[in-house]
């Protein structure tokens, strides 16, 4: 899944690009930013959370797996959305 949603979610921000210069908006192209923003902000929370533990990952590992949980739903909302505009 997640090769998956980087592959789509780039592929979203380059026909984003492409419609900036044409004078449009793809709000695809927004979802996806959106989307790899939420994912760095959780991707940095696990990071922060493992140092303050000093690397303890198994007195963390319930925060942890609810990070990937919400990681795991953020690729899922945005390959419903592009999905349902792709016509997929």
């Amino acid at each position: 899944m997640e090769s998956l949603f980087y592959t789509e979610a780039n592929r979203a921000q380059e026909q984003g690009r492409d419609a900036k210069v044409e004078g449009g908006q793809d709000d695809l192209a927004k979802a996806a930013s959106d989307s790899i923003d939420q994912i760095k902000t959780l991707a940095g929370q696990a990071t922060t959370l493992y140092k303050s533990a000093g690397g303890d990952v198994a007195s963390i590992r319930s925060e942890l797996e609810a990070i990937d949980e919400q990681r795991q739903e953020v690729m899922r909302g945005f390959l419903r959305q592009a999905k349902s505009v792709r016509g997929w």
